[in-house]
């Protein structure tokens, strides 16, 4: 069995989103068309024998990158495509430049990124939304928040305010989701004691609200998250890499 590893094109996203669906990723078409819009080069595609059977991407934030939509079909896992897609990726990586590489680790997935120079940074736990994304203002009594819809003139304040705590600029990708969803970003502030709206807690969230997920996102703490969260939690780890060579 040959294995190649090459760069995924808008012809290739029908049967991408095929393959994230039988892994249990939600990534449809729209979503993929998105990424490739956000980063042409970040993601590839892998045959065996000529047959699609995998893909992975990244997204660059200048000094860091993050990776995600790694998937294999089922009956091709274990036999290394999983790690020949990584390690494209990470080779594309290095060749931007970029020092440090972030993703959130399935416990399937765990070993073949430490082999691959990963080491955990922090447990991770995502919620999911149970109801329905509601439009609007919306006052959050029980944190204090006070939540109005994002604009477009609200990006650079929620990217500075995003910026150290997700570790990269995200402001291309907030600019296109408020492009592609308008009316469904939300901004967070807690006022502060002078009445100022300086600083204070604040969350921006923009997605497709009939999946009940929010990103991208940032909190200063877990009262900040946006309005319309609920348990649900999926449980992971964020792992790290700095540049080493490959193993």
């Amino acid at each position: 069995m040959i294995i190649t590893v090459r760069q995924l094109s808008l012809a290739d996203v029908d049967w991408a989103a095929a393959v994230l669906a039988a892994t249990g990723l939600r990534a449809r078409q729209p979503e993929l068309r998105r990424y490739l819009a956000l980063e042409p080069g970040g993601y590839c595609a892998a045959e065996a024998d000529g047959r699609p059977v995998g893909l992975g991407g990244f997204a660059a934030y200048a000094d860091l990158a993050f990776v995600g939509n790694m998937a294999v079909v089922p009956e091709m896992q274990g036999r290394g495509v999983g790690r020949a897609i990584l390690h494209r990726m990470l080779e594309d990586i290095d060749r931007c430049g970029i020092p440090t590489t972030l993703l959130e680790a399935t416990p399937e997935g765990e070993p073949l990124y430490r082999k691959s120079g990963f080491v955990e940074e922090h447990r991770t736990l995502a919620y999911a939304g149970s109801g329905a994304f509601r439009p609007g203002e919306a006052p959050v009594p029980e944190t204090g928040l006070a939540v109005r819809t994002l604009t477009e003139a609200d990006l650079d304040a929620v990217a500075a305010f995003d910026r150290p705590r997700f570790g990269g600029s995200r402001l291309p990708a907030l600019a296109r989701f408020l492009q592609d969803f308008p009316g469904r970003g939300r901004l967070a502030r807690r006022p502060s004691r002078r009445g100022r709206d300086a600083r204070g807690e604040l969350s921006a969230a923009a997605d497709a609200p009939r999946r009940g997920r929010f990103r991208p996102a940032a909190g200063a703490s877990p009262g900040a998250a946006p309005p319309g969260h609920a348990p649900g939690p999926r449980h992971g780890r964020r792992v790290r890499r700095r540049r080493s060579p490959l193993r």
